[in-house]
């Protein structure tokens, strides 16, 4: 892969990423399946930041591998996006709407290998939502946001509220403060939510946005 990125043979790479997506990735196999997602993840850290330029053919696939069946299948799944979004860094970005919602439903998955890998990834998404908050896209992220602040989930909602803390605690990333009135519902909701933990991070949350708005008025 390196000699073909080196010789910038890209109908070559393309083809190589589609005989693993559809021999591999689409399989009804299992182990297949597993195969494929590291044949990805391999393919991405030997073409490091070049894995931008297939953007397209290394992402869908995977993202979609998250939904499997198969817990290790998702578990392989997170593997490789991490070896994917650690080589084509802020670029990943693009993907977050995607990949939000479904790191969202990994974070209460009920296999334990398959959390610990989410928080892992989540983890890299951090870094570089961190070092490169301008790459996030409000309009996208917002939607995704509410739709999944639906869930009652303990955990879910914990995955939710940390990315908020983590959100409102960057400068110059986008306000989430013009969006308010979308998601602030479900946020009072756990308010009421059994788990102090949740109710403790909630009420944090919302003691920001009025700090931000009281410092607007003024």
């Amino acid at each position: 892969v390196r000699a073909l990125a080196q010789e910038r043979k890209k109908d070559e790479i393309r083809q190589l990423i589609n005989t693993l997506r559809v021999g591999f990735v689409l399989s009804t196999q299992a182990n297949s399946r597993k195969g494929g997602l590291c044949g990805m993840s391999a393919v991405a850290v030997a073409l490091g930041p070049d894995s931008n330029l297939f953007m397209m053919e290394l992402f869908p696939p995977q993202i979609d591998a998250l939904r499997d069946m198969d817990p290790r299948v998702r578990f392989y799944a997170c593997e490789s996006l991490f070896n994917t979004i650690k080589a084509a860094q802020e670029t990943s970005m693009i993907f977050f709407s995607q990949l939000f919602p479904a790191f969202v439903k990994l974070s209460a998955d009920t296999d334990e290998m398959v959390r610990s890998a989410c928080d892992m990834v989540t983890k890299a998404l951090k870094e570089i939502v961190v070092a490169y908050p301008q790459c996030l896209d409000a309009l996208n992220f917002i939607p995704s946001l509410v739709k999944e602040f639906q869930t009652f989930d303990p955990s879910a909602r914990q995955y939710i509220l940390e990315w908020l803390c983590l959100l409102i605690s960057i400068p110059h990333a986008f306000s989430l403060l013009p969006h308010l009135a979308m998601f602030l519902p479900h946020l009072l909701s756990i308010l009421a939510d059994p788990n102090i933990g949740l109710q403790k991070k909630a009420e944090q949350i919302l003691f920001v946005f009025l700090g931000e708005m009281k410092n607007e008025e003024e």
